[in-house]
């Protein structure tokens, strides 16, 4: 995956890290919103580190309008552009939905839904 960071985001480079998959279907209302931010933000916070988790936003927007929406907010994940062909490959059909993976790069939940209190619950897991 290539995120808007132009770094190109591999799973083997990625192995030995925490990382969370959000697929979002929008980042406009009624998906994504300041709320929206806000609960993610808060649900991964207290499991930050300098080097975990590893947090990309999976988007079908484009460039552009990821750039324009960044310009009035920050996002709490490294957006992924124009990456419809990934919420085929591990198929998500609903957003948002949230993917943990493993230091040891084994998937540890698949969140469908908001479920926050799930997606903390996953993230306690795996950052022992």
């Amino acid at each position: 995956m290539k995120g808007l960071d132009d770094k190109v985001y591999r799973s083997t480079d990625l192995k030995g890290h925490v990382v969370i998959l959000s697929f979002w279907i929008s980042l406009r209302k009624p998906v994504w919103g300041s709320k929206q931010a806000q609960q993610f933000a808060d649900a991964i916070r207290q499991f930050r580190s300098e080097t975990d988790p590893i947090s990309l936003g999976i988007l079908q927007a484009d460039k552009e309008e990821i750039s324009a929406l960044m310009a009035t907010q920050t996002l709490p994940f490294i957006p992924v552009p124009n990456s419809y062909g990934f919420h085929q490959k591990f198929a998500v059909t609903s957003g948002p939905s949230f993917m943990v993976i493993d230091r040891n790069g084994k998937v540890a939940a698949f969140i469908e839904g908001s479920d926050y209190d799930q997606l903390k619950q996953a993230m306690a897991k795996v950052s022992r």
